[in-house]
């Protein structure tokens, strides 16, 4: 329902809260359908269910970067020795915050065709842009959750490095890469929340169209109980 998406959706903003407190709600990379709600409130400790229909992308060419593997020196685990470890974590960060600069680009793309299908009239547009939209959200869904548990991965590291100065240093790039990705965050909850509350504001119009005496809480009512359905789009 809309309202119960809106609920959700809102919810998202107050449960970001860096890496390291509570992220993201369980089902959050789960595979979803065209609905548009999903809270995103509390750490996903079991990592992302979802399975990309963009293998192609080039986000998952980053894939073979090693983001998931220990420095393969002495220094980790032995205090520094002659390796500087935090320059080792430096660019597996680095490659992170590079993924997180490319998420602006799909959230651009998101925004584009959100106000698209907003003004849009026709049945057969519509419906394509939804698709789209659809597959976008999931990429950018994946993206968050992927960089999330690469940086809880990192953190995780660096908690057990014991030269002082390079744990430091390594905590506080995972600090600074994981504000970037909640701005990013951030900006993708908020323009989905608009996007939402324009569809179901079309969806209320459209019915007092058609139906010209209905109030104002029965087109409410009408549009809360069924999202989605055909009032959306005018034949």
């Amino acid at each position: 329902m809309y309202r119960d998406r809106l609920t959700e959706l809102r919810g998202g903003n107050q449960g970001y809260n860096q890496i390291n407190d509570s992220q993201y709600d369980e089902a959050y990379g789960n595979g979803r359908s065209n609905d548009y709600g999903g809270g995103y409130s509390s750490r996903n400790n079991g990592g992302s269910s979802y399975s990309s229909r963009n293998n192609g992308d080039s986000y998952n060419s980053r894939s073979n970067r090693g983001y998931n593997s220990t420095p393969e020196s002495s220094g980790y685990s032995r205090n520094g020795g002659d390796t500087d470890v935090a320059s080792q974590y430096s660019g597996r960060i680095n490659n992170l915050n590079s993924d997180i600069k490319a998420l602006w680009d799909y959230i651009d793309r998101l925004d584009s065709l959100y106000n698209r299908n907003y003004n849009e009239v026709r049945r057969a547009e519509t419906a394509e842009n939804a698709r789209r939209i659809a597959e976008l959200e999931e990429r950018v869904t994946a993206e968050i959750q992927k960089i999330t548990n690469q940086l809880k991965s990192i953190k995780a590291e660096g908690e057990r490095i014991s030269n002082p100065r390079d744990k430091r240093m390594v905590l506080s790039q995972v600090n600074n890469a994981s504000n970037n990705l909640k701005k990013v965050f951030d900006s993708y909850n908020d323009k989905r929340i608009k996007y939402t509350e324009q569809g179901r504001n079309k969806m209320i119009r459209q019915y007092q169209i058609i139906h010209k005496d209905a109030t104002q809480e029965e087109a409410e009512r009408y549009v809360d109980s069924h999202p989605g359905g055909a009032l959306q789009v005018i034949k």
